[in-house]
């Protein structure tokens, strides 16, 4: 059932990311890919790879990117058009030894990271999909705000409990929204299921539920 891992060359990930191009809220899509395009490696140890199973993935899109980074990985997958049984058969033919992160798949992956788990031997009862609402805001929405500057990041905001109910979140996702506006990116924001504060926040700020995704820790099991 195992597919062979081929290579997709540096020189070609700007036509895999244009394979993307029709949907900018995808998060494991045209930004994704653009983002590795323009990454500076921090030292030796930091790699990536981008992975597919066949030849035609001009057409269908599906790949598999792995970012090394020390002894951990992060794996991002997902495809076009092309067959999700493949996509899954490629992920298995991966031999990670390290601890690695499977990073915002959709509802529709979550079979192939569990058919992934049994491969490697492990009882599907330990696996945890843990997922997060994907929030989008309309660039429409973004000329409203007069941004000041704050400290603070999109994917990871948290505020002490002492400061809190002061709008303080509410500036840094402001701040954070003009930033990536200013890369020509879709602002997008992840909130796991759980955290209702944070939920009632975006979209008090006119964000808006697009999409759920899910993540996967892979502990090593060598």
């Amino acid at each position: 059932m195992d597919s062979t891992l081929l290579p997709i060359s540096r020189e070609q990930w700007p036509a895999l990311r244009d394979l993307y191009a029709s949907d900018r809220t995808n998060l494991t899509g045209f930004d994704l890919i653009n983002y590795f395009i323009n990454y500076k490696p921090s030292s030796g140890n930091d790699s990536i790879k981008i992975y597919t199973a066949d030849k035609d993935w001009i057409t269908h899109g599906s790949y598999i990117l792995i970012h090394q980074l020390e002894s951990k990985a992060y794996i991002y997958l997902d495809t076009v058009c092309g067959s999700l049984e493949d996509l899954g058969s490629l992920l298995c033919s991966l031999d990670l030894k390290v601890f690695h992160l499977i990073c915002g798949y959709e509802e529709r992956l979550k079979p192939l990271v569990e058919q992934y788990w049994l491969h490697l031997g492990q009882d599907l009862d330990e696996l945890e999909h843990q997922g997060t609402i994907v929030y989008h805001l309309s660039k429409s929405k973004i000329p409203l705000w007069k941004p000041r500057s704050p400290h603070g990041s999109l994917s990871n905001l948290h505020v002490l409990p002492s400061h809190r109910r002061q709008g303080l979140g509410s500036l840094a996702v402001r701040f954070m929204a003009h930033e990536i506006k200013a890369t020509g990116s879709e602002v997008l924001a992840t909130v796991v299921f759980e955290n209702k504060s944070s939920q009632k926040m975006f979209e008090k700020l006119d964000f808006k539920p697009i999409n759920k995704l899910y993540w996967a820790v892979v502990p090593s099991f060598y």
